[in-house]
């Protein structure tokens, strides 16, 4: 779609060297609303939040450096949540809703910025093929396309400023919530979990989440010892914040690319191997999992209330195997 844009835009601006911005999440904002200066100033939409006193960058630098180290199964799954946590909560406004996203200019930005990561993930992994070949009828496309049509960038003639040597980086910061998303509140499900099996490349990987019509969700995740009771105080969250994922609300009519479900993966080992740094993690542990609905308020950027985690299995997922998990509801304020 991206690349299909940007042909319509110089084809009616004339400019056959015209192209579309990425916005990159995990540098600091440029202008003075939380959000990069071109499109505060060239494209501004009255309806976005007000990020000004918002925490940068939007993206943790290492939330994506960890996804780009999946399988792309899991790097499919995991990207989901920076998106629509910028769409719902970061951005909101236009973005907020599926129909009306592309209202919003910086829609375009956003989506370049998630077809760079893309790259990226490709440059480091070029013996996975990625996602399985699929033909779209989406209307508004020139011509019938398919997965494989748009799989290689560089025939459809454009590339983008980072992918030379890219390698995914070190790990360095402790991870901890974005600063939009909201850390009170939720339903609470904790996964009893044997510390000594988890890898340094662990994730939680949760199957078959439904995509609700009406709401977001979002999910906190923490890895902790059973017997520190999960509380959302700072103290607890600088400890213990493992990552989150955030499910988009899908559209009110059926779609080939808004399922009804979808798989979730957090990535855990920013956090265990940090734990794993100060000394082997001994005892009982468990991954708690605290998770809202979000949707739009006419009073303030959005409204958030608890909403019951459902999901058909549950797993610790890495490079050795999978390990099943099960739920055990509650367990912490």
């Amino acid at each position: 779609m991206l690349a299909y844009f940007e042909q319509e835009l110089r084809s009616v601006s004339g400019d056959s060297c015209l192209a579309l911005i990425y916005w990159n999440w995990t540098t600091n904002a440029t202008g003075s609303h939380g959000y990069p200066k071109a499109f505060e100033d060239a494209f501004p939409d009255g309806t976005r939040n007000d990020n000004s006193g918002t925490a940068q960058p939007p993206v943790a630098p290492d939330e994506i450096t960890a996804l780009l180290k999946l399988p792309w199964p899991d790097f499919s799954a995991g990207i989901q949540s920076p998106h629509g946590y910028i769409h719902v909560d970061y951005v909101g406004g236009h973005m907020t809703s599926p129909p009306t996203a592309a209202e919003d200019f910086i829609f375009y930005g956003h989506h370049a910025e998630l077809d760079r990561i893309f790259a990226q993930w490709q440059a480091l992994h070029s013996g996975d093929k990625g996602p399985p070949n699929k033909k779209f009828t989406t209307s508004g496309f020139p011509r019938p396309t398919s997965t494989d049509d748009v799989r290689d960038i560089s025939k459809l003639e454009y590339t983008y400023d980072t992918l030379g040597g890219v390698q995914a980086e070190a790990l360095a910061e402790a991870p901890y919530p974005p600063a939009a998303l909201s850390v009170t509140g939720g339903s609470v499900t904790t996964f009893p979990v044997d510390i000594k099996q988890l890898k340094s490349d662990a994730r939680l990987v949760l199957d078959s989440v439904p995509v609700s019509r009406e709401y977001s969700e979002q999910g906190l995740v923490y890895l902790h010892p059973e017997n520190v009771p999960y509380q959302s105080e700072p103290d607890f969250i600088r400890a213990y914040f493992a990552g989150y994922f955030f499910i988009w609300k899908r559209t009110g009519a059926d779609h080939p690319t808004h399922p009804a479900t979808m798989g979730v993966v957090v990535d855990l080992s920013r956090r265990y191997n940090r734990l794993a740094a100060a000394g082997t993690p001994k005892g009982k542990w468990v991954v708690t999992v605290v998770t809202s609905r979000v949707t739009e308020a006419p009073a303030g950027r959005k409204s958030v209330s608890s909403a019951a985690l459902t999901f058909s299995a549950a797993a610790i997922r890495s490079a050795g195997g999978s390990t099943a998990l099960k739920a055990r509801k509650g367990g912490g304020k």
